[in-house]
């Protein structure tokens, strides 16, 4: 509404009993207002009805929502490989798909899904990653072994681009509410990469950030794979702080 300098009414500050007629500017209906009356002059008079107010406002948060869900879209393409991103729940089993619907992220648990090839475990993490992405207020990653391992070895790559780039994805992975590890086992880890890796883990459990992570290997051979020193360490704080489904 924006002032209108009208001639001038009796004298004072108020609002008169008496009703007025204004015009909508948008739809030219009807507008029946009390006037307000600062220093003598009639100010803000209404130039838009309740109906047409409403609808302006309820067509500006739709085109706030559809940018908002597009940049959602836009980001979940990012982040799930295109093999992964048709899933049907039909393809998944019952105990998969409870867990999609009952799994939550705040009590800062997250979620190991391990057992042999084929079982769709990693459809199932990011069904799960993917409701809590379009949930709102979350911002998820998802990284396999093998990309894991190759960032961790090229934060001290020669290559400056290299090294950044490398060091920013990590930063990512560290930072963000909800991380999705698939196939921890698949990475080859030297000692530093074994070092890395648990102080990924560390780092998040620490803080209440869920982990969701898929496992084909057995939990023996990751143990010795990450080394003796801290294999056993990582394994344990991916189970403690983990709901673990068996496929």
């Amino acid at each position: 509404m924006e002032a209108v300098a009208e001639k001038p009414v009796a004298s004072g500050v108020g609002f008169p009993d008496e009703e007025r007629e204004a015009t909508c500017e948008t739809c030219g209906g009807g507008i029946t207002y009390r006037p307000m009356i600062l220093a003598g002059v009639e100010r803000f008079r209404p130039h838009e009805c309740d109906g047409c107010h409403d609808l302006r406002e309820r067509s500006v948060a739709s085109r706030g929502y559809d940018a908002l869900a597009d940049a959602r879209k836009a980001a979940w393409a990012f982040v799930c490989p295109p093999e992964y991103a048709d899933t049907e729940p039909v393809q998944l089993s019952d105990a998969a798909r409870n867990l999609i619907a009952d799994w939550t992220p705040e009590a800062g648990r997250g979620v190991g899904i391990v057992g042999e090839t084929r079982r769709r475990k990693t459809r199932t993490a990011y069904e799960i990653l993917k409701r809590w992405h379009f949930a709102g207020g979350h911002r998820v990653e998802a990284i396999n072994g093998v990309e894991l391992s190759r960032a961790i070895t090229e934060q001290f790559d020669d290559d400056r681009h290299v090294r950044t780039t490398a060091k920013e994805r990590l930063a990512d992975l560290e930072r963000a509410s909800i991380l999705l590890l698939d196939d921890v086992g698949k990475g080859r880890f030297t000692d530093r990469g074994s070092s890395e890796f648990f102080g990924l883990v560390e780092y998040r459990t620490a803080r209440k950030l869920p982990i969701i992570w898929t496992l084909n290997a057995d939990a023996k051979l990751l143990t010795k794979m990450l080394g003796e020193d801290r294999g056993a360490p990582t394994v344990e704080r991916l189970r403690e702080y983990s709901e673990i489904l068996e496929l």
